[in-house]
């Protein structure tokens, strides 16, 4: 039987996650959109935008958050890539912040990165304690415990700028606000009308004598005249099965009748 290995197990590497939050990113945007509008510009050139001198740890994670938000499109190879602003980032920079297009574009920007879009998923814009957020990043997403407090952080303020965090505050109000408005239209329709709000009532029952046998048809009342309307609809679509056919001269009668003629 093998012993076990004493060596420390070598730390895997985590999945990728922006190292900002968005309102980070868009300060970068906004750096990009100074050096070179809506151009392209080589990777190094975006470098000395965003004001580093060359290629680092701190640089490139910078870079590639903007990638994360979808607020750059990168274009090339490996060792000739180019990156100019994305449509969703102009749209964030120079749309007016009532701009529906621009809310839009800030909700699609924060949930761009996927690991976002997985915790947006699993707990919506309620988030529970860090503590209860840990174990899905860990166990079920693969980060490493060392990123996890920094990923959650960014993520929660990126909720916070783009209004994701008072989004289910939004919907509750609005519904409150369809039903109070609602209820209002059918007060006034009813007592407009004099009719009242509500379909055909049970609460009563009209017995009328129908044919020559008084057998009883009962009719629920009172009823609102569309509902009347109704009633005699449906009392025409059930004609041919409720009447008797008519009874047809049989041959002799109509031979009497010639008869008489003559």
């Amino acid at each position: 039987m093998n012993a076990p290995s004493t060596e420390p197990a070598t730390k895997s590497r985590s999945p990728g996650y922006p190292a900002v939050p968005l309102s980070g990113a868009i300060e970068s945007a906004r750096k990009l959109w100074d050096a070179q509008r809506k151009q392209e510009a080589h990777f190094d050139s975006v470098l000395k935008a965003l004001g580093y001198s060359a290629r680092s740890g701190t640089s490139l994670r910078a870079i590639a958050a903007l990638g994360h938000y979808g607020l750059i499109d990168v274009s090339g190879d490996k060792d000739n890539r180019k990156i100019r602003l994305s449509e969703q980032a102009l749209d964030i920079l120079h749309l007016a912040e009532t701009d529906e297009r621009r809310h839009k574009a800030l909700k699609s920007a924060a949930l761009a990165p996927k690991i976002y879009s997985a915790l947006w998923e699993r707990y919506g814009s309620n988030l529970p304690d860090d503590a209860l957020i840990r174990p899905f990043l860990v166990r079920d997403k693969w980060y490493n415990d060392a990123v996890v407090d920094n990923l959650i952080t960014n993520y929660r303020l990126t909720l916070e700028f783009a209004k994701l965090d008072k989004i289910d505050e939004d919907v509750h109000r609005e519904e409150q606000s369809d039903k109070r408005q609602k209820s209002t239209e059918n007060d006034e329709t009813a007592k407009g009308t004099g009719r009242r709000s509500d379909t055909m009532t049970l609460d009563q029952e009209l017995p009328i004598l129908v044919g020559a046998s008084n057998r009883v048809a009962r009719i629920p009342f009172p009823m609102t005249e569309d509902d009347f309307e109704l009633l005699i609809g449906t009392l025409n679509l059930w004609k041919k099965r409720l009447t008797a056919p008519k009874s047809e001269p049989n041959a002799k009668s109509q031979a009497s009748n010639a008869s008489d003629e003559d």
